[in-house]
């Protein structure tokens, strides 16, 4: 019997949630049964080296190339169908100043007449993201059935509501990670609701535990408590603003400890300032983004996360596999993964709340030990749902 062809497409490789989440599920495909080609819009991150041999990455798509050249270079080259759009994409102000959703549309809108349709024809094409992977796979992938993965609370509104809507109308299936991402998706477009099926994001314990026992290249200091967060750098969405200031809290009130974060993104430069101007140099520290995280988070003493919105909380999960206590905020959908008083803390979505559950666990040693406890005997990871996305791309779903 033949090879079912499958087509995945995502921005990069690079840290984050949809990234670890798509290596996760493609380590735990069955190559006997599909073949398996990967598009990328950037090419390497530090995450590619954890691909699995048997999938293909193709070739970069030229006008990605193009743009990610500076603009001497640009100009050139003398491209001219690519300076022009190029041009259009800078001279859309009022685009590009409204928020990111709008942005990646008004991209899209720009650049898309010069992306070629995929070379190849497969049994099934994947968007395993929001904005450019889920546009690419409704127009550009030539494919039997289609689906796009949502992989966090995705709002689009207005004219990027507008615009991406027959997108996701020539899908056969959209896939939220989480029932809260179902939820806020479904409130933007209800039209949807018969398309839309969830599967979890996939934790895998086998491979996060192998993942853990590589050895570390930075340094931690572990002779004072160690906290850890792994998150993209962004003050709204992951809420790295709500973490400087409850380092700083916690820092006034004298509690001793190394606040260690993983990641990269805009809010960086925000990140440096506030740590030199308040000193906490020795107590909030950037180790920028690492392919492998995991022999960091198991030297966590707690695990913090200061999310305001999440697909599914990823990190949340990875941090209980290797059973660490967590202190994380009260976004909507904590309650899918997080019992508060058992396998961590649940805070309010504040500076002060997040410093007061840190040191409620730094202090208490029995609540510390009885969270531990719990963790070391709950479930961990779901490997099975792998099957749900077998039966998702299944010629015949319903068997």
């Amino acid at each position: 019997m033949a090879k079912k062809k499958l087509l995945f497409i995502i921005d990069s490789l690079t840290i984050g949630g949809a990234e670890k989440s798509l290596v996760t599920l493609l380590n735990m495909l069955d190559y006997e049964k599909y073949e398996v080609d990967l598009q990328l819009f950037a090419p390497g991150g530090m995450l590619s080296k954890y691909l699995p041999e048997e999938v293909n990455i193709l070739p970069q798509i030229p006008l990605m190339t193009f743009l990610r050249r500076n603009n001497r270079e640009k100009w050139k080259s003398l491209h001219i169908p690519y300076l022009f759009r190029n041009l259009r994409f800078h001279f859309g102000a009022k685009s590009r100043k409204s928020d990111t959703i709008s942005t990646v549309c008004h991209y899209w809108r720009c650049f898309s007449g010069a992306i070629p349709r995929s070379s190849s024809r497969y049994d099934v094409a994947i968007g395993y993201g929001q904005g450019m992977p889920t546009m690419y796979t409704a127009e550009k992938a030539r494919a039997d059935r289609k689906f796009a993965w949502i992989n966090a609370c995705y709002e689009p509104r207005g004219e990027a509501k507008r615009f991406l809507e027959p997108y996701y109308s020539r899908l056969d299936g959209i896939v939220p990670v989480s029932d809260g991402a179902k939820r806020v998706f479904e409130n933007v477009y209800p039209c949807f609701s018969d398309k839309m099926t969830v599967i979890w994001d996939i934790v895998n314990p086998d491979i996060i535990r192998r993942m853990a026992l590589e050895k570390p290249t930075k340094h931690i200091d572990t002779t004072k408590p160690v906290i850890v967060t792994m998150a993209r750098l962004d003050g709204n969405e992951k809420g790295l603003d709500i973490t400087m200031k409850a380092a700083k809290i916690l820092r006034d009130r004298g509690v001793d400890f190394t606040w260690n974060i993983f990641g990269q993104g805009p809010f960086y430069w925000a990140l440096k300032k506030f740590i030199a101007d308040n000193s906490l140099e020795h107590h909030l520290i950037l180790h920028g983004a690492v392919g492998n995280p995991y022999p960091y988070l198991a030297l966590a003493t707690i695990y913090v996360q200061t999310s305001r919105a999440e697909g599914f909380g990823l990190s949340l999960a990875e941090a209980r596999l290797l059973d660490k206590p967590i202190v994380t905020t009260a976004f909507k959908g904590v309650e899918n993964q997080m019992h508060d008083g058992k396998n961590g803390v649940v805070v309010p979505i504040s500076p002060e709340a997040v410093a007061d559950g840190v040191e409620r666990l730094l202090t208490d040693s029995a609540l510390y030990d009885s969270i531990k406890a719990y963790l070391l005997r709950e479930k961990k990871g779901n490997p099975e749902e792998i099957n749900c996305f077998y039966r998702l791309i299944a010629d015949n779903p319903t068997t």
